[in-house]
């Protein structure tokens, strides 16, 4: 499970904040640094909750990919105006940290990220009732 959820977390909080594909944002000057943090982050936390992540190497072919069209879903349903799972994929992870005092900067901002997205979807839907 654990294997699972490192990858969907840093692919999320990847392509939700910068709302492009995996290939886009590893081709850019900063972006494979960028998804190896996240990586980094979300493994911390594992390894705090005593698990040791496997699929280290998976990923790193994944992120040398910079023609790789891997976008998460949950950037899909943004997309598409939908809810997303953020609490469940990303913000539990962030309590899990915070639990054991790991700083997790850069999934944090991810977070955020997709916190203004659902709070900006409520008010397009709560504008939509009311007229």
């Amino acid at each position: 499970m654990w294997d699972k959820w490192t990858m969907l977390a840093t692919l999320a909080g990847a392509t939700c904040l910068m709302k492009a594909t995996l290939g886009e944002i590893v081709s850019t000057k900063y972006g494979s640094n960028f998804v190896q943090t996240l990586f980094r982050e979300c493994c911390a936390v594992a390894h705090a909750e005593g698990i040791t992540v496997s699929n280290e190497a998976m990923f790193q072919r994944l992120t040398s990919d910079r023609q790789s069209i891997i976008k998460a879903s949950m950037c899909r349903d943004m997309e598409g105006g939908g809810p997303t799972e953020a609490d469940h994929v990303l913000g539990d992870l962030i309590l899990r940290a915070a639990h054991h005092n790991i700083a997790t900067p850069t999934l944090s901002i991810a977070y955020a990220r997709l916190e203004i997205y659902e709070a900006q979807r409520q008010q397009v839907a709560g504008a939509a009732v009311g007229t």
